[in-house]
């Protein structure tokens, strides 16, 4: 291939890459949050969308320069929509098999698994293989929905729009148990009191990876929200919005950050302890006994 042609190639190539940064941050972005999914998403109407992943989404979008508006549905709509082409990014989408063949995600923003929701006192239910010919709870179109219906519970789920909605109505006394993110359903329990529901302390279901997710091929997107993620992670603002939404609910493994917060101060408690001891021990011994001469008092005899 002669020169110019390799020019006019590369020439080509960087306008094409130019022209498709600058469509990015010039459209204005349809971004999906799904209601009541707390702690990832909480709010009723787009004007009160609120949530970790939604506060995430805010900084990566500033990050990166973008325009957005964000509609709040019910997730099954939502997803619905995405596959419909009305919805460009949905911002707390779980990975999975089939889902990657009309998505495409960023790096998981959080990992988590699912949970085993179940009234006091009920007897038969111990873990997942317990829910076979059970009538379980699972928010439509949830990522705990597409593995229920993997493992042939299908006959016997009963779909709901919400958390909350779930375990209200599993709370009343029907059905037998609700299948959901754990820290989803911890939360959705602390703000809507239900002291007759408990989760089995059992891991169930498959890993849950949340992301950001943009429509198969839009690779010039995918690539300016991973790079916004990149960015916010290492200025530290991630982690902020990660303890300011998480602290209280967290349920895998404590990392090293958090484990040090509380184990330094702790620390530095008791080597103060052991060093003020020490002191007291050395004062004590050089102390002469009252039931003893000094070693002057010996000389002098």
């Amino acid at each position: 291939m002669k020169p110019i042609r390799l020019l006019t190639l590369a020439w080509l190539i960087l306008f094409a890459q130019a022209a498709g940064a600058q469509s990015i941050t010039t459209k204005t972005l349809v971004v999906g949050s799904e209601l009541d999914y707390p702690p990832f998403a909480i709010g009723a109407t787009d004007a009160t969308a609120d949530g970790f992943t939604v506060k995430l989404w805010q900084v990566v979008a500033h990050e990166a320069g973008l325009q957005y508006v964000i509609r709040v549905k019910p997730f099954h709509e939502l997803l619905q929509e995405f596959q419909d082409g009305k919805i460009d990014v949905l911002i707390n989408l779980a990975q999975s098999d089939e889902r990657h063949r009309f998505a495409d995600f960023t790096v998981p923003h959080v990992t988590v698994h699912a949970a085993i929701f179940i009234r006091k006192g009920t007897r038969g239910i111990n873990s997942e293989r317990d829910l076979l010919g059970k009538s379980v709870i699972v928010v439509k179109a949830d990522i705990a929905h597409e593995y229920a219906a993997a493992q042939n519970w299908g006959d016997k789920l009963v779909l709901v729009p919400t958390a909350a909605d779930g375990l209200r109505l599993l709370a009343s006394g029907r059905h037998d148990a609700m299948f959901i993110s754990k820290l989803v359903g911890m939360q959705t329990l602390e703000q809507i009191k239900l002291p007759i529901i408990t989760a089995l302390p059992v891991v169930a279901g498959a890993t849950q990876k949340f992301s950001f997710a943009v429509r198969k091929g839009d690779a010039d997107l995918l690539a300016s929200l991973n790079e916004g993620l990149a960015l916010v992670k290492s200025s530290g603002a991630y982690a902020k919005l990660y303890d300011e939404w998480f602290s209280l609910y967290e349920i895998g493994e404590p990392s090293l950050r958090r484990a040090l917060k509380y184990v330094l101060p702790l620390s530095a408690l008791f080597l103060g302890y052991v060093f003020i001891a020490s002191c007291a021990a050395d004062a004590r011994t050089a102390r002469p006994s009252a039931n003893w001469p000094s070693r002057t008092t010996c000389c002098k005899r």
